[in-house]
């Protein structure tokens, strides 16, 4: 992962910069995965009917927790700036995909009459 290579290694990511926003799009598809995964599985039943709360503590704390790390990485930093872009992500990720839910949900039920969106 990125978060451990010293800040002397890291690859210069022109076209990506500026960071936060690199932060923002990692974390918004993140987001969406980790909503996917909890919502899909079906050994933590009690996890389903709590999808969206669920992803966004392992999401956001998964953040905050990658941030701490840095600060113990020669040359790294911990930046609540890049915490902050990694919840909005987060957040707009589940905001795409109650868009797409709810557009799915539209196309299925002129098909079949219903639909699922998130809980």
């Amino acid at each position: 992962m990125g978060s451990s290579i010293p800040a002397a290694d890291l690859p210069k990511i022109i076209f990506l910069a500026p960071d936060k926003l690199l932060h923002l799009g990692v974390f918004l598809v993140f987001g969406i995965l980790v909503y996917r995964a909890i919502s899909t599985q079906k050994k933590f039943t009690f996890l389903l009917g709590h999808s969206l709360g669920a992803t966004l503590f392992i999401a956001c704390g998964y953040g905050v927790f990658d941030e701490i790390h840095q600060y113990f990485v020669p040359g790294r930093t911990a930046d609540p700036f890049d915490v902050l872009a990694d919840v909005i992500g987060v957040i707009l990720g589940l905001g795409v995909l109650k868009i797409l839910q709810n557009k799915t949900s539209k196309k299925m039920g002129r098909i079949q009459g219903g639909g699922t969106g998130l809980q």
